[in-house]
């Protein structure tokens, strides 16, 4: 089944790399190929990790005092949370953005969208784009940034997760076509989708629809019914229309 996508209006989504070790390693460059870690208020559960720490086997939430002895005999370098530190970057990196385009929305601290509505004679090519704005920002501020753009904000996450999660991409990644869409969404998750809770993610799989490419093409009565109207703006933007 195909949908006609209108690509009159595109979005840009950005998400900072492993945001709160990013920000301590930005000021300490010498530690960006160690393994880092950020502790929450009074140093109690982990609240961040970078790549390195990722591969030693550090998860969110693992309470700080059962991994004492790991970090000292792996070397991991331990950080306590530093809020004012994570404001100023995240002020800095949005600054950045907004140097290319106006229209910059705050999302999260290290999130948010940008609308590339207007911008075709500027930019009319958007990997190109999204490269200088990463390099200007890991140039600027010395923190990572995966971009991801896409004609609505739900395809935008679905890009900077492959931007993310696929090295090949190198940071970027770019749906701006209907086949690179389908492609996408054959490979993603349902559960993985921006808005998709525990409870709707059970509910799909266990109606058979385990990929976003499923959920876009069930029937609207259906989402209707089982997941709302919000259900069924998101199916939308699967669709290619911003809700």
């Amino acid at each position: 089944m195909t949908y006609p996508i209108t690509f009159s209006t595109m979005q840009g989504h950005f998400d900072a790399l492993s945001f709160y070790a990013s920000c301590h390693i930005s000021y300490q460059h010498a530690l960006r190929k160690q393994p880092v870690i950020v502790l929450s208020n009074n140093d109690g559960n982990v609240v961040a990790q970078n790549d390195k720490a990722k591969k030693l086997g550090i998860t969110r939430g693992t309470p700080y005092f059962r991994i004492k002895e790991q970090v000292r005999q792996q070397g991991i370098h331990v950080f306590s949370s530093t809020y004012p530190l994570y404001g100023d970057m995240s002020r800095r990196i949005f600054a950045i953005i907004g140097r290319f385009i106006e229209r910059v929305e705050v999302y999260s601290i290290d999130e948010g969208f940008f609308d590339l509505t207007g911008y075709e004679a500027i930019y009319p090519d958007l990997r190109q784009l999204a490269q200088r704005i990463r390099e200007t920002t890991l140039r600027s501020s010395r923190i990572p940034i995966n971009i991801g753009i896409a004609p609505t904000k739900t395809l935008c996450k679905v890009a900077t997760w492959f931007a993310k999660k696929h090295p090949e991409h190198r940071g970027i990644c770019v749906l701006d076509t209907p086949a690179k869409i389908k492609e996408a969404l054959l490979e993603f998750a349902v559960g993985d989708l921006w808005g998709i809770g525990d409870r709707y993610e059970q509910l799909l799989l266990q109606h058979g629809i385990q990929t976003a490419a499923q959920l876009r093409d069930a029937p609207d009565d259906w989402i209707r019914q089982f997941m709302t109207v919000t259900g069924l703006r998101l199916v939308y933007e699967l669709r290619g229309h911003q809700g």
